[in-house]
């Protein structure tokens, strides 16, 4: 291992100010296939290239110009190569049917030693997990759990000490910075097992500063906000306990990330966005009540996105009057949401090419067909951009409830008013048009409302 880091600290490339910065690659059995170049924000890969390989699976990309960060090479539909770029060579050679694990290079400090620390972090943790039954289960008096017990932190303190000793001789790296970040906590020898979730809870972003921006452009602040949600999953826990439990995890969170306001306003939004794809409505409505997006994002005379999503989220959290709604339906009837007298109204957002609305649909019509009007009406209101594959769903069933189509999709008033970033999106109102709720699908659907009668 010493010798290893010895080698990356002595190894390095010169690059001439006019010489281009290639990456390139071989990918053994890919011959003459498109690939793709995708780089990172967060958790999310945009493709911004692609490259077409050789005879031999080989290719050539210019980097020059690309800001240092995580990058993916994407191919087969569903195979990638995760690569760190930082304004050097990087030359590979890899498999077409496992390129993570038989991936080599012959250039790129940053390559070589990013993946030797996954590898070793992976044998590591895989190691600690072997033995954490041991740990908690095995009687604490038998020489074999005091074995078992020098085992596990003799792993964690080796680990530790090779994590350091990269970081201090590649101080000026990508990877050292992403390291500091992703390095796994070291449990100390005195926490009892029973103690230990609060430990980890407590100590998960010890030397953790967030305060390089650089490293939105990889996965690692994401990665790292994922690990500390899960210390507060609990499988046991009903929707609403588990959403009470997430919020002091968020609070800590969005304290750590206030170091730099970069972060701070991709934090917010990710936990946003987040929560609102598992409908944790609480939680949202927390982040909204009590944080601001950072002034960084707010240009003069215009508010961002963000903000403005942010508002609305407050506008339309449970309790609240939705805004109106009045357009003309799939019979050409104008139609005004606050027009309609039922009990209950469901505002649904849908679109023809969700698989999640598809199941749903079905599901809606049942509790539609043992409903009157009087007691349920629905609102569906596609956003679908082409009107025939609306109207092929919609004439593909009895849909009696009211329908209609918004073709600017995404970017319409509507999904901008209710702010929908997702399909398909439900909204329960009163009769007075006040958010019961805003159930994640049908099973929830019926059990708020077999509640309500």
């Amino acid at each position: 291992m010493r010798s290893f880091l010895f080698l990356i600290f002595l190894f390095s490339t010169i690059i001439c100010c006019n010489q281009p910065i290639i990456l390139s690659g071989t990918i053994t059995g890919y011959p003459e296939k498109t690939i793709y170049i995708a780089d990172f924000y967060g958790d999310q890969n945009t493709i911004i290239d692609s490259v077409r390989t050789d005879q031999t699976g080989s290719f050539e990309y210019e980097m020059s110009g690309k800001k240092p960060g995580m990058y993916r090479i994407i191919y087969d539909k569903e195979k990638y190569i995760d690569l760190i770029y930082n304004r050097e060579q990087i030359h590979f050679h890899t498999t077409f049917d496992q390129p993570q694990n038989n991936i080599e290079f012959s250039s790129s400090i940053e390559n070589l030693l990013w993946y030797d620390y996954q590898r070793k972090k992976i044998d590591s943790q895989y190691k600690l997990d072997l033995l954490n039954p041991l740990m908690i289960y095995y009687p604490e008096s038998d020489s074999f759990y005091i074995a078992v017990r020098n085992k596990y932190y003799a792993i964690q303190k080796q680990f530790d000490q090779y994590v350091d000793k990269l970081v201090d001789l590649n101080p000026d790296t990508y990877t050292a910075r992403y390291i500091i970040v992703d390095k796994p906590l070291i449990i100390d020898e005195d926490v009892n097992i029973d103690e230990l979730n609060d430990y980890l809870r407590s100590h998960y972003f010890d030397n953790v500063i967030f305060d390089d921006s650089s490293l939105l452009r990889s996965n690692v602040i994401s990665t790292k906000i994922i690990g500390y949600l899960a210390l507060y999953r609990n499988p046991s826990f009903t929707k609403e306990e588990q959403e009470k439990s997430f919020i002091p995890a968020v609070d800590s969170i969005l304290f750590r990330a206030m170091d730099n306001e970069g972060i701070f306003n991709f934090v917010l939004q990710y936990l946003i966005d987040g929560f609102e794809l598992f409908g944790f409505d609480q939680v949202i409505t927390h982040i909204v009540q009590n944080y601001n997006p950072a002034e960084i994002c707010i240009h003069t005379g215009e508010k961002s996105e963000l903000l403005k999503r942010m508002e609305n989220l407050k506008k339309l959290a449970v309790g609240n009057m939705v805004p109106d709604i009045l357009f003309k339906d799939n019979k050409g009837n104008t139609l005004q949401l606050y027009d309609l007298d039922s009990e209950y109204i469901i505002v649904l957002f849908w679109s023809s090419r969700c698989l999640h609305c598809r199941v749903l649909f079905p599901e809606l019509m049942k509790l539609y067909d043992v409903r009157m009007k009087s007691q349920l009406e629905i609102m569906a209101i596609s956003i679908d951009t082409n009107f025939s594959d609306y109207q092929e769903f919609i004439n593909s069933d009895s849909y009696e409830w009211i329908n209609h189509n918004e073709p600017e999709g995404w970017n319409s008033k509507l999904a901008s008013d209710f702010s929908i970033y997702a399909t398909p999106t439900m909204f329960l109102l009163d009769r007075n048009k006040k958010i019961v709720a805003k159930p994640m699908d049908a099973m929830e659907l019926k059990h708020i409302l077999s509640e309500l009668d």
